[in-house]
């Protein structure tokens, strides 16, 4: 597993962090935002950016519009108010090898070394992640980046509509905390690793990667944000059994819970990550297939 710069977006970022840029930028005509009219009932799905920064907000009027017609808000997790601490909570228990046990265990010396360097980078010693499995030190790494650029999952859209949620509105979860932990403990040794070793590559130029998929989101440009996900895969062809669970299988599963979700007695607003949102294997097309007009706004 040579060390190489590769210029690729990791999975992680595409799916878990989804937001760097130097400013605001909604000026453009397009939104990551659908209409969406099925047989059950109606919905907006919104794509998702989880780390922002306090200046990005008001989100733009057409989006807040959407979410006032709404009477039930669908999220991939409910992270809002004390479920935050049960979050971290769940992912610590889940993501950490038993006493005795050691991350150098389960790796190679070349991945060891990286995750050592790059953490003496950022001022951390890794004796204090020996514990940790690969995939939970990837994301922590991932998510020193992006708060050391200035990014804050305080202000994720998914948290803004949380907590903009009027009294009695109705929340679902798409997944859940306990689903999103199992499936990256899931994970076979190799898969590990390898989530571990891209993502310590990419999180050292990050913020030059991530600027093509904000612009993508920013402008509601779903070619640019295809084929930054489908570059990856073919500049990466290792990572797609990888990209298949963490992406594609996800995808399946939420488009059936939306369908479950909707109702002709009031309208759904779905916030969910937007790289689940893309391509052929997204939830947009899958829900096209299943017979829902969808419309960009």
């Amino acid at each position: 597993m040579a060390a190489r710069k590769t210029g690729v977006m990791t999975i992680a970022l595409l799916t878990t962090i989804a937001a760097l840029t130097t400013g605001p930028a909604f000026a453009q005509p397009g939104h990551f935002l659908w209409s969406i009219q099925c047989e059950q009932g109606s919905a907006y799905i919104m794509g998702s950016i989880h780390l922002l920064k306090k200046e990005y907000f008001p989100l733009p009027e057409t989006i807040r519009d959407a979410f006032n017609e709404c009477g039930a808000l669908a999220v991939e997790a409910d992270i809002s108010g004390e479920k935050a601490a049960a979050a971290a909570l769940v992912q610590m228990q889940k993501g950490m090898y038993d006493e005795g046990d050691s991350l150098k265990n389960h790796v190679s010396d070349e991945t060891w070394q990286l995750a050592e360097r790059r953490l003496r980078q950022l001022g951390m010693d890794i004796n204090a992640f020996s514990r940790f499995k690969p995939w939970l030190l990837a994301l922590t790494l991932v998510g020193m980046e992006m708060m050391r650029l200035g990014f804050d999952p305080r202000w994720g859209v998914d948290r803004y509509f949380l907590e903009s949620a009027p009294a009695g509105m109705e929340i679902f979860e798409l997944e859940g905390l306990d689903y999103q932990a199992q499936l990256f403990s899931g994970f076979s040794e190799t898969m590990n690793e390898r989530f571990l070793f891209y993502n310590i590559q990419e999180s050292e130029q990050a913020g030059q990667q991530v600027e093509e998929m904000v612009q993508a989101w920013f402008s509601g440009d779903i070619a640019a944000m295809e084929s930054l996900l489908t570059r990856s895969i073919q500049e990466h062809p290792e990572l797609s059994e990888l990209y298949d669970v963490i992406v594609y299988q996800r995808n399946q599963s939420m488009t059936e819970r939306i369908r479950e979700l909707l109702s002709p007695a009031r309208k759904l607003f779905v916030v969910v990550g937007a790289a689940h949102l893309v391509g052929e294997k997204g939830i947009i097309s899958a829900l096209r297939r299943a017979g829902c007009r969808v419309q960009q706004l």
